[in-house]
């Protein structure tokens, strides 16, 4: 079970990419709705505080053997570049948003756009990879900067079969 908790962390955690990828085990969805309602209610503390996460991604995440989760902001910690900047540079495992994913394949600068909205389109592509346990980030057509409708839509119909339709909704 995911707890949610303020305080920092003490003891034993991995990133939450290193347990996708290690246990290949998926989560409950008791697991999976106490990751999102964490990761909303940091989102919201950070909107509140005019602050923009600017790169939630299962590698920003932090998960204890206790099932708590913390987020690491990255950009702060090991990297000052913004998503867009990262994947303009070739890192293809960051989440754009589709007008941010369009502006870089037309060699556009950064596209002003609601901060807020990118962090919960990047939740929402955090959460399908945890749902199905598919790296999100192939989701991008990197040929013509578009989302793959098709592989999107078959990782949503993954969710749905595996998980409640409340879930799913």
């Amino acid at each position: 079970t995911i707890k949610r908790r303020r305080d920092f962390f003490t003891g034993p955690k991995s990133l939450l990419s290193h347990r996708l990828n290690r246990e290949y085990q998926y989560f409950e969805e008791s697991e999976l709705l106490g990751i999102m309602t964490h990761l909303i209610d940091v989102l919201e503390y950070l909107q509140q505080n005019s602050i923009a996460h600017g790169d939630i991604r299962p590698d920003a995440c932090f998960i204890s053997k206790e099932g708590i989760i913390k987020i690491v902001n990255r950009r702060i910690l090991y990297d000052s570049r913004s998503s867009f900047e990262i994947a303009r540079d070739g890192d293809h495992n960051v989440f754009l948003t589709p007008h941010a994913f369009e502006a870089l394949g037309k060699k556009q600068n950064e596209p002003i756009q609601d901060r807020y909205r990118a962090d919960v389109f990047s939740l929402g592509m955090t959460l399908l990879e945890c749902a199905t346990l598919k790296k999100s980030a192939q989701c991008y057509d990197w040929n013509n900067f578009t989302l793959n409708l098709n592989i999107l839509s078959s990782r949503l119909l993954e969710v749905k079969e595996r998980y409640s339709e409340t879930f799913y909704e």
